[in-house]
């Protein structure tokens, strides 16, 4: 499983199952949510291999739109010390979509 490759020095983590508006929304909210309560997230987890490269080279061809969440979140997560964005099959997020139906 997943959690084996890490340990409780990691810190915490962060899995996103979301569409595209809403894994931005998750993770502005989630990061903003974690500096404001002094918790460090380390790793984050998403199904979408284009968010890692997006948030990492701002390429002058983006849409305006795409500039602006990018210089919303670029700034939360360097706050949050940059922390790891790893992809990850889509299925390996089912347990998290399971736990977060029950709250």
């Amino acid at each position: 499983m997943l959690l084996n490759n890490f340990s409780s020095t990691d810190g915490h983590f962060l899995f996103i199952a979301s569409s595209w508006n809403g894994t931005n929304q998750i993770l502005v909210t989630t990061l903003q949510a974690s500096s404001n309560h002094s918790l460090s997230i380390q790793n984050i987890f998403v199904d979408n291999s284009n968010i890692p490269t997006l948030f990492r080279a701002v390429d002058s061809t983006c849409s305006w739109h795409l500039l602006t969440l990018i210089n919303r979140i670029n700034p939360l997560l360097s706050s949050a010390s940059n922390p790891h964005i790893h992809v990850i099959p889509r299925d390996w997020l089912k347990v998290s979509v399971k736990l977060a139906i029950f709250g």
